[in-house]
């Protein structure tokens, strides 16, 4: 199992939070798109969200997540495919980059045909007893990828808790045989 600890240290304060510019107006020019994402839940077939010049494929992926109240989900565990056809019955699959603009791919696409799909990657669930930030809560499942770190899963649970305090005054600690180890930022 693997509880939170706090412990003293810089006040910088920074949280884990998801950017509202797939929704909000922050500039002019954007456009509708359908995402493919039935790997979140197997009633979605798709979602249409709104896109600008500047909207990544992880604000995307994030978006996503809070608009279907998955706060306890790691963005990392997801990516974006387009699949193009070429020709008729002829399908081919790119993967985007987390830091790629869409609608730069989308306007630079040749093909007149393509859907973004959302994919999952392999993960888990991890049990994070949570009981420093919130004293009447027990523990947290968090769904995590296999190469999330620390600090990430901090803000996950500071997320789900909708806590402000800096992650930075947190630890994970992990306990195997009632023998706690510090676990590293790394």
């Amino acid at each position: 199992s693997i509880s939170l600890s706090s412990k003293y240290g810089r006040t910088r304060s920074r949280q884990y939070s998801v950017s509202d510019s797939l929704y909000t107006p922050s500039c002019r020019g954007f456009e509708s798109i359908r995402v493919y994402a039935r790997c979140l839940r197997s009633d979605i077939e798709y979602r249409t969200v709104r896109i600008n010049n500047s909207t990544t494929a992880n604000l995307l992926i994030q978006g996503l997540l809070t608009k279907f109240k998955l706060k306890h989900v790691d963005p990392k565990l997801f990516y974006l495919t387009m699949e193009v056809t070429i020709e008729s019955l002829k399908h081919t699959v790119i993967k985007i980059a987390d830091d790629d603009k869409l609608a730069r791919l989308l306007h630079c696409n040749p093909w007149s045909d393509s859907r973004i799909i959302l994919r999952s990657k392999a993960g888990g669930f991890i049990k994070v007893y949570d009981t420093v930030i919130m004293p009447d809560s027990v523990y947290k499942s968090i769904r995590v990828s296999y190469d999330t770190t620390v600090q990430e899963v901090i803000c996950i649970v500071l997320g789900c808790c909708n806590s402000n305090l800096p992650e930075e005054k947190l630890c994970l600690l992990e306990s195997t045989d009632d023998v706690p180890r510090l676990m590293s930022l790394d």
